[in-house]
């Protein structure tokens, strides 16, 4: 595994990206699209700028990157993707409506990309976090009434760590999941149960 820097807002980085990992690998088998931003406030104070940023970075760039990543994938005849979706997709927090538009559509994006690319061998599946500790997150779980709301709303009462998040992914990467396309699977502790 090597790192290589892309800004998914920025075609030209998503085509060096995939041009670079096709040059040096010969083919993606998995692609997971976890870039992810926030600006939270509320709706009539959004600029412009706050929506493009977001909507740019969790829609737009994880498109393009399925896009062309997906051609490949379509041309060998097999491949994987995953989005990492959002809860915002059916029951949205307030002062996050660009993201949770964004993760909403992505939602969609999977569904569709899963029943185009399904009979070409491409399997497209998501994941929908709940609250994990992640640097991303850190607005709640660092708060502490935040923290306990979760602790105490969710069957699990713990908070998520990215491990839970990996696990899942593994499993929607792996043989283990080759009869499943177009899902979101749910990880939240069972606070939407």
């Amino acid at each position: 595994m090597r790192p290589i820097v892309c800004d998914v807002a920025v075609t030209r980085d998503i085509e060096k990206l995939v041009k670079t990992a096709l040059g040096e690998f010969g083919h993606v088998d998995t692609l997971l699209n976890v870039a992810g931003v926030n600006r939270r406030m509320p709706a009539e104070e959004l600029t412009q700028e706050d929506y493009d940023f977001v909507v740019d970075i969790n829609l737009k760039g994880a498109f393009l990157l399925s896009q062309a990543v997906g051609k490949h994938m379509l041309a060998r005849g097999r491949g994987n993707q995953i989005n990492v979706v959002s809860l915002n997709n059916d029951r949205p927090l307030l002062g996050v409506l660009p993201y949770a538009m964004s993760k909403a559509a992505m939602g969609q994006m999977t569904r569709a990309l899963a029943s185009e690319w399904g009979p070409r061998g491409v399997r497209v599946n998501a994941i929908a976090p709940g609250l994990i500790q992640t640097d991303f997150s850190q607005y709640f779980w660092k708060d502490e009434q935040a923290s306990d709301y979760f602790k105490e709303a969710q069957a699990i009462p713990r908070l998520g760590t990215p491990d839970d998040i990996a696990g899942a992914a593994l499993y929607l990467a792996g043989d283990e999941s080759s009869f499943m396309t177009g899902q979101v699977l749910v990880i939240d502790g069972g606070l939407t149960a």
